[in-house]
């Protein structure tokens, strides 16, 4: 009979998902891992046997921190709002893990649950094939390119700049060369990423109602 595992994967996942939130993607080895869990790197190989499967471990502990209650008797719309939220707020709150969700979504179960949720909300309203699928990813390039514009700042920082510092130079813009951008970032003075997400989301299932319309 053999040995009982010394770890779980979630304590793995855990981890993982805070090395690379405490000092970013390039810190995260199975030599970084094996020293924050107190154990050998070779140890680790009965756990985790490539540099793929390292990523997912970090993809599965921000998909697995995406939770929501689906009133009963909601409209899809309201469906989505509750999953998209979910997501948006697990990934945001990881910020430096967003290029591996990118490019490992779909290998772990717990990200497939969450795409299979989305999915199945917006197939609700009626979208199939090629539809739902530039809905689903519509949804997701909001989420996760918010989160990324969260962490720029209003209207993409410069190295060294602050927010206010950013919108008081694109404020100072010519008014007859660049009218829209100066109201951009009179805007987003008074923004939030609450603000825009829950609004962004909002006309994106305007564009989805409008697709089953036609």
């Amino acid at each position: 009979m053999g040995r009982p595992a010394r770890f779980t994967r979630e304590e793995l996942q855990a981890k993982a998902l805070s090395i690379v939130d405490e000092h970013g993607l390039e810190a995260l080895s199975m030599r970084s891992l094996a020293q924050a869990l107190g154990t050998g790197a070779m140890t680790l190989y009965n756990y985790v046997g490539t540099r793929e499967e390292l990523d997912v471990l970090v993809v599965e502990a921000v998909a697995g921190k995406a939770t929501w209650v689906v009133p009963q008797g909601c409209r899809w719309e309201e469906e989505l709002v509750v999953i998209a939220r979910a997501l948006w707020s697990a990934v945001r709150a990881h910020p430096h893990a967003v290029p591996l969700i990118l490019t490992c979504r779909s290998r772990s179960p717990t990200t497939l649950r969450v795409a299979e949720a989305l999915l199945a909300s917006i197939a609700r309203a009626g979208l199939q094939g090629d539809g739902l699928l530039i809905a689903f990813r519509s949804v997701m390039a909001l989420i996760i390119g918010l989160a990324q514009g969260e962490l720029a700042g209003p209207l993409a920082l410069r190295a060294g700049e602050s927010a206010e510092e950013t919108i008081k130079r694109l404020r100072s813009l010519p008014a007859d060369c660049f009218p829209c951008l100066r109201e951009a970032a009179d805007a987003a003075a008074s923004s939030n990423p609450d603000h825009e997400f829950n609004e962004s989301l909002r006309l994106l299932i305007v564009g989805i109602k409008n697709a089953k319309a036609r």
